[in-house]
């Protein structure tokens, strides 16, 4: 007897099937690593996502900070407004969601999103 085996969906797909609206999504991500010298530009890290690049922004990408627990900046969450309010495009700045042992962390990314509606 055979068993059928399904094919999980990819990010891809679940992320289509999250914003079914959406033709393509651009984020880009740009962080100054804990520990680092403000003002040391290269120091930073930038990161680019897009549905086109099949390179999905996650969820939540991780801090920099090895103090921090369980944080991240929470990129779905700019993307599922902007989707939500038919936004095409917003810069600014992400707080990371994860705390110290009795604080919040105080690392921050910079953003810029772009959402192309089909």
């Amino acid at each position: 007897m055979l068993k059928m085996v399904r094919k999980a969906p990819s990010n891809l797909d679940v992320f289509r099937k999250l914003f079914p609206r959406l033709k393509d999504v651009q984020f880009t991500l740009t962080e100054h690593p804990y520990g680092k010298r403000w003002g040391d530009d290269s120091a930073n890290v930038s990161l680019e996502f897009s549905m086109s690049s099949g390179k999905l922004p996650p969820k939540l990408y991780p801090c920099t900070d090895p103090l921090c627990n369980k944080g991240g900046f929470n990129m779905e969450s700019i993307i599922r407004e902007m989707y939500e309010n038919l936004v095409d495009e917003r810069n600014g700045v992400m707080l990371c969601t994860g705390k110290y042992a009795k604080a919040h962390c105080a690392q921050q990314a910079v953003y810029s999103a772009h959402l192309i509606y089909l």
